[in-house]
């Protein structure tokens, strides 16, 4: 039996929606609204896809790093719908800053049936709101810290707004995202991180393996820092030797010894 009334899903499908973010929630989001007969949605987001992005975010694939999140995003849900069902939905993607860009207006808000916010940063989501109590547009928060997920359904001026609540005083710092323009020092710090660690946590392509051997005619060049080189072969050996006995561990049903392992 279907949760949902013929005519909800009627009104689903003439609505028209305003999806605030493409990343780990945006995509759900954007399938879910597709999957359940929603036919007219605009995507906003202003950042590109990242290796980070790839474990959490599930529209995209390694292929689409560089691309941006919102166009990404779009094509492959669309992708998802019968060829004949394509020409009737209409998923318009944009690439901007909601806060800076001058086009993203209460006019343009209240031209929505509704807002979805799924942002990762607390100025736009008090800025999306705003505009959404100003236009009196219904507005679904959503949000993820941890383990932890969080929504709200704000219906101005019958609800109480995003910014009508005070917010606890966080106890840690965490990225979401990391964009690839940075907008806070800690982005620039969890980057440096990333590249620093990937050559150690990336699997090799094509079933290609790095050699640890070093020449054997090496010359004067390998001499003056053997010291150096030789650390970075036995690190990069421990380190391999160490996800082996991961991948066996769990192979062998051995869950706890694998997680003892992974920290």
């Amino acid at each position: 039996m279907s949760v949902l009334s013929n005519e909800d899903i009627d009104k689903i499908a003439k609505s028209k929606i305003l999806l605030v973010g493409s990343g780990g929630i945006g995509c759900e989001v954007l399938q879910n609204l597709v999957s359940t007969g929603a036919r007219h949605i605009h995507v906003v987001d202003l950042d590109t896809i990242d290796l980070s992005n790839l474990h959490r975010q599930f529209l995209f694939r390694r292929s689409h790093i560089g691309a941006t999140k919102a166009d990404t995003a779009c094509s492959v849900v669309r992708s998802f719908v019968r060829p004949d069902e394509r020409s009737s939905l209409v998923l318009r993607p944009t690439v901007t800053n909601v806060i800076t860009d001058t086009d993203f207006s209460l006019a343009y808000l209240q031209s929505f049936s509704l807002v979805i916010n799924a942002l990762d940063n607390i100025p736009a989501r008090r800025h999306v709101n705003r505009l959404a109590v100003a236009g009196s547009v219904p507005l679904l928060e959503c949000g993820s810290a941890g383990l932890l997920g969080q929504t709200s359904v704000l219906v101005p001026p019958t609800t109480a707004c995003y910014e009508c609540a005070p917010l606890p005083t966080p106890t840690s710092f965490a990225v979401c995202t990391i964009r690839s323009t940075p907008s806070k020092p800690i982005h620039v710090v969890v980057w440096a991180k990333e590249r620093a660690l990937a050559p150690f946590l990336e699997e090799e392509e094509d079933g290609e393996e790095t050699t640890t051997e070093r020449p054997a005619d090496g010359g004067d060049e390998d001499e003056a820092v053997p010291d150096i080189a030789d650390g970075d072969h036995a690190r990069g050996d421990a380190i391999r030797a160490e996800r082996a006995a991961i991948a066996a561990a769990v192979a062998a049903g051995r869950v706890g010894e694998a997680l003892f392992r992974s920290y």
